[in-house]
């Protein structure tokens, strides 16, 4: 591991080398006091298929999961730039025409997303990144991360195994 880039509600993410890939990686790991809890541990792995499932260049690519022990973690492409939040954070005044080009492209990746079944369920600046792409309107290409409590479809037997349900009582996500 090379140093910490963030951590959330269910634990942290990474820089890290993939050894026998030879890469630079995200590895996001979940927390210790998360992997006591078999629901979590479920949701978690859920994110995994969720990611696996939809091959969007729009979304962070996921290259492998497991658990080992006690220890779940999912390790994804790592990525150059900045979360929308932090890009909104460091601009004096936003133009509209990077504003509507950066919604233009959540857009479109949210239509690809829920075409496949999946829900987000937690977008949000902090959960959108921009990478830096020149030829861009909005000089950022956007990834979609964090599908940590997506809802995905059911009946599919590749995700039986980690299929987590909410309990209609249930609050999940970032409520502000």
């Amino acid at each position: 591991m090379r140093h910490l880039l963030g951590s959330g509600g269910m634990g942290q993410v990474f820089a890290a080398d993939h050894e026998r890939m030879g890469s630079q990686v995200a590895l996001k790991v979940l927390s210790s006091f998360a992997a006591k809890e078999p629901q979590r541990v479920a949701r978690f792995l859920q994110e995994a298929r969720a990611l696996a499932l939809l091959k969007h260049a729009g979304v962070v690519r996921i290259l492998d999961c497991d658990q080992v022990d006690d220890t779940a973690y999912l390790a994804m492409e790592y990525l150059e730039g900045q979360s929308l939040r932090q890009w909104m954070q460091a601009q004096a005044r936003i133009p509209l025409s990077s504003a509507l080009a950066i919604c233009a492209q959540i857009a479109a990746i949210m239509v690809d997303v829920h075409a496949q079944g999946i829900v987000h369920r937690d977008l949000k600046p902090e959960n959108i990144f921009l990478c830096p792409a020149p030829s861009l309107a909005a000089d950022h290409r956007v990834k979609l991360l964090d599908f940590g409590i997506a809802k995905v479809p059911e009946g599919q037997a590749d995700l039986l195994a980690t299929q987590v349900h909410t309990h209609e009582a249930k609050l999940i996500g970032t409520f502000r």
